[in-house]
């Protein structure tokens, strides 16, 4: 890593000040009885490729976030779109913020010399700002990533140390060569459907599977779209549900790129098990796909404005994941399979990782 111990420092510490200024918004502006009603949802997710073989190419994720319940004005995201009119009656409206790293390595761990044949190393670390709009039948995503590439994103000191401490395996040792220093930014727009019941009117799942099947069945596409010059593409998937209380969400949340779920859930009204102490239980299976079209992946492309290592990127990659959730009570606990296709000239093979998310729903902050 380059530059000294301060110079990485700082692009945390205002990632960290700007999260604390969007949650004193809401501790000095909000009232009690503007937070009755839902709950936050705390969220902590992990995706590793170490599940099904050694590091290389995306290596891990991390990401930890909260969202306000539907009824909390202790955001500053809602209150303007409250007070311009975005949101209309029976909508529900979320917003939250988080914080996010990911890691990236070539395929060869053991060379320190450049490798200009295979991915670059790269570290990002960025402050994950997120506004959620829920209607019937639709759920519109706003995700806006402000971070740094580069040494001070620490993915040098977190794979390292992580292989020292935890896994007991050789250290990386090419990180010298690794993207320099850059700002980073990805705004990530979404749209999701669901089948809507409707009175008089039955939605095609309804009609196939009969009345009723939306709550134990769901297939529901997806748009997106990612600008900015961490990520810059278009995206579009399907994914299919199978289990019980459907509508508490839309799916495990992952980290972007990807088919991502939602950060906030609802408790199922009913359960096909009561524990004591516990809560309810309900659990899906779900399978889904997503292409995305990329004109621009900084951690492929190498850095904007400054020379760096680089491979020629792919521009059409698809995603294919499956897996489960369990909702305990106040909790939700999930694990994704994924399988992504290549996405630069020589690669060999498919990438494959897993993803473990944890959420439960906190206090009323």
């Amino acid at each position: 890593m380059t530059g000294d111990k301060g110079s990485k420092v700082k692009p945390l510490t205002m990632l960290i000040a700007i999260a604390a200024l969007v949650v004193c918004h809401g501790a000095c502006a909000s009232s009690p009885e503007e937070t009755r009603g839902e709950a936050g949802t705390v969220s902590f997710i992990l995706e590793n490729d170490l599940f099904y073989g050694p590091d290389r190419h995306y290596t891990q994720g991390l990401q930890a976030n909260y969202m306000f319940g539907d009824k909390s004005s202790r955001c500053l995201l809602r209150s303007i779109t409250n007070s311009i009119r975005l949101s209309r009656e029976g909508e529900a409206v979320r917003c939250g913020f988080g914080i996010g790293q990911s890691i990236f390595t070539p395929r060869d761990l053991s060379a320190s010399e450049p490798l200009p044949d295979q991915r670059p190393y790269a570290g990002w670390l960025y402050l994950n700002l997120m506004y959620v709009r829920e209607r019937p039948g639709r759920l519109d995503t706003a995700q806006l990533n402000i971070g740094v590439v580069g040494p001070s994103a620490f993915g040098e000191f977190v794979q390292n140390e992580w292989h020292d401490f935890v896994l007991n395996i050789e250290e990386a040792q090419g990180w010298d060569n690794q993207l320099r220093d850059e700002p980073g930014i990805a705004l990530i727009l979404e749209r999701r459907w669901r089948c809507r019941e409707q009175p008089g009117r039955r939605c095609l799942i309804s009609q196939v599977f009969g009345e009723g099947v939306g709550d134990y069945f769901a297939i529901e596409p997806h748009l997106g779209l990612s600008l900015g010059n961490v990520h810059t593409h278009g995206a579009a998937g399907v994914t299919a549900r199978l289990g019980f209380n459907l509508r508490n969400d839309y799916g495990a949340p992952r980290i972007r790129p990807a088919l991502a779920g939602t950060a906030h859930f609802r408790r199922g009204r009913e359960s096909i098990i009561d524990l004591p102490l516990l809560g309810g239980v309900n659990f899906y299976a779900f399978a889904g796909i997503e292409g995305r079209a990329v004109a621009r992946n900084i951690f492929l492309d190498g850095n904007t404005w400054r020379d760096s290592l680089s491979v020629e990127k792919r521009n059409v990659v698809g995603d294919l994941q499956a897996g489960g959730v369990i909702q305990i009570g106040r909790f939700q606990l999930g694990y994704t399979h994924v399988i992504r296709t290549k996405e630069f000239m020589g690669q060999e093979e498919r990438d494959r990782f897993g993803a473990v998310m944890l959420q439960f729903k906190g206090g009323r902050f």
